[in-house]
């Protein structure tokens, strides 16, 4: 079980850095239209804290999987199936990235407006929604 979480984990960090290079910019963009046009804040806010939770997502992530699965860990990833090389269809492993960063970024915010219920239950629907149209528009690039 452990096993395969870690290949899981490691596997959509390597999409991530690979082909899903255009989930970080895009869904910064998409939270921060997001943040200014349906949760009204400011464009000060709505940079830094679309900026600012996707890097640090980005980051805890790395940092967990390479940091602690690979370094502490001492964890190895070795492809099991002939056919890794080759994926026919991006929207399964774009939907688990964004599926990442939605409790990720989810967490980041809870941690930082745990004093807010209204203000959180609001920001937790936008960041659900950003990665949903993230993943959407993806999907749309990948298949292009």
């Amino acid at each position: 079980m452990f096993a395969s979480i870690t290949d899981f984990l490691f596997s959509q960090w390597i999409w991530n850095i690979t082909w899903g290079v255009y989930y970080l910019p895009v869904n910064i963009f998409v939270f921060f239209v997001l943040l200014k046009i349906v949760g009204k804040f400011s464009v000060l806010n709505s940079a830094v804290y679309s900026f600012f939770s996707n890097v640090v997502s980005f980051l805890l992530y790395s940092l967990f999987v390479v940091g602690v699965l690979v370094f502490l860990m001492g964890y190895e990833y070795i492809p099991q199936d002939p056919y890794t090389q080759q994926v026919l269809d991006a929207t399964k492993p774009t939907v688990s990235l964004g599926i990442i960063y939605t409790i990720l970024q989810s967490a980041l915010l809870i941690f930082k407006f745990r004093n807010n219920v209204a203000g959180l239950v609001r920001l937790l629907a936008l960041i659900i929604a950003s990665n949903i149209i993230s993943v959407l528009i993806i999907c749309k690039i990948t298949v292009m």
